[in-house]
């Protein structure tokens, strides 16, 4: 009898053991990527495209990623530098999106009045820093997130030249993130 007691007292202790083990890893709970500032802060985004690229002289893009904003109800492009951009960039320039959509009713409506194939966005680069990465965003307003080809040039504001040099990026597809 003491030799049933004795094993049954083993076998609960391990028991408890595992219980109180498995409690003490269990995961946090993943938090909802809604806003774009959610997704910034995203180690791990799904919808990377390698870019590895300079645009004009001085700009490195290390990739690009497609985000809808659920709450704002927009779709941004976010660019990962591979450094700061300097004062003078920031200051003089604006970066030109030319998006290709995979489906030619994502184009915008004055687009399509000029029987264009892509459209046209023009933005300021401001920097957003996040644990040492830094980023710039594009809002595009409400157009679909899957793109053919992108096209990214700067524009001198001041001289209205357009750099020679272009990055093209292909088969950027926004993805649902977790």
């Amino acid at each position: 009898m003491n030799k049933i007691v004795f094993i049954f007292i083993i076998l609960l202790s391990i028991s408890c053991k595992d219980s109180n083990e498995k409690d003490n890893f269990k995961k946090k709970p993943e938090k909802k990527i809604e806003t774009i500032e959610d997704y910034i802060q995203l180690d791990n985004k799904e919808n990377v495209v390698e870019v590895n690229d300079l645009l004009g002289e001085s700009v490195k893009i290390e990739n690009i990623s497609v985000f809808k904003d659920k709450i704002q109800k927009k779709t941004f492009l976010v660019f990962k530098l591979s450094e700061r951009i300097e004062n003078d960039i920031k200051e003089n320039y604006r970066i030109i999106v030319r998006t290709f959509p995979t489906y030619l009713d994502d184009l915008r409506e004055d687009t399509e009045k000029r029987n264009l194939k892509y459209d046209s966005w023009y933005s300021k680069i401001n920097e957003i820093e996040n644990n040492g990465d830094i980023f710039f965003v594009v809002n595009l307003s409400e157009s679909g997130g899957e793109f053919d080809k992108i096209i990214l040039q700067l524009l001198n504001d001041n001289t209205n030249e357009i750099s020679k040099k272009r990055i093209y990026v292909r088969n950027v597809t926004y993805k649902t993130t977790k």
